[in-house]
């Protein structure tokens, strides 16, 4: 049961094509792609929020390449590629329960 309330879950964002360069393990001039790998917990599917993030160059061929500095790449980015309610989802939790506990300081009266 405690499984359906709480959980946590990876993805892959594919961002395309960067570059053309020399690739260390191919050691041929090979595409590069950016890639973001995230990591994220929730409660209830709604409220989550980010446990890791990381930006990679990969080369399309074998798949292997570098990390890449995160503000760097999202500065040049349009709009962010994760999702608001896996970055900022806890915030609702988080005002939902204070608004509960602010009625309940107010307006809840014992008889």
């Amino acid at each position: 049961m405690f499984l359906w309330i709480w959980g946590s879950n990876s993805k892959e964002v594919d961002l395309g094509f960067v570059e053309s360069k020399v690739c260390a393990n191919c050691e041929k001039t090979r595409p590069f792609k950016l890639i973001l790998q995230y990591c994220y917990s929730h409660f209830f599917f709604i409220f989550g929020w980010l446990t890791s993030k990381k930006y990679l160059l990969l080369c399309e061929e074998c798949q292997h390449g570098e990390s890449v500095d995160s503000n760097q790449i999202e500065a040049t980015l349009d709009r962010h590629p994760i999702p608001f309610m896996r970055r900022y989802g806890w915030t609702f939790l988080f005002a939902y329960l204070v608004g509960l506990l602010l009625f309940a300081i107010f307006f809840w009266k014992p008889e």
